[in-house]
């Protein structure tokens, strides 16, 4: 199967019961890219995950991370299709994008690690200041996604 660049389906990868599709929605730059799971098995949508802020398909424990709404990042494993949500604050992701020069929350979240199960990302915001703040959000995912 052939696949755009620019509109629509992009990219699909193969995982244990699933596969991604990286889907773009708009033409052209720039514009967060949006994966949807899919089964293996019977071909169905298992959900459409929302916007892309990371993915890591090089370990065993092949995972994405996406926007979900305004204030939450979602947290997919892709071997067992399990995904749980991470809070985060609208208010200081809306203040971020009002008092900055980015155009998505994306944009907002780095260095990710992933290691015995504890999820690790980083979070750089702004204040009603003009100063970047930085706030590390943890997830264990053995006890925070049952």
């Amino acid at each position: 199967m052939e696949f755009t660049t620019r509109l629509g389906y992009i990219q699909w990868t193969e995982y244990k019961n699933s596969f991604l599709i990286e889907n773009s929605k708009a033409s052209g730059c720039c514009d967060p890219h949006e994966y949807i799971l899919y089964s293996k098995e019977t071909g169905k949508k298992i959900a459409e995950l929302g916007t892309a802020i990371f993915s890591d398909d090089s370990s065993k424990n092949p995972y994405v991370l996406t926007m979900s709404g305004n204030d939450e990042v979602l947290f997919t494993n892709l071997n067992t299709n399990q995904s749980c949500r991470i809070k985060v604050s609208q208010k200081k992701i809306e203040n971020t994008l009002k008092n900055s020069d980015l155009l998505y929350a994306e944009e907002l979240f780095e260095n990710f690690q992933f290691k015995k199960g504890i999820l690790s990302i980083q979070l750089k915001y702004k204040d009603s200041g003009n100063f970047w703040k930085k706030e590390k959000i943890f997830l264990d995912t053995a006890k925070d996604c049952n």
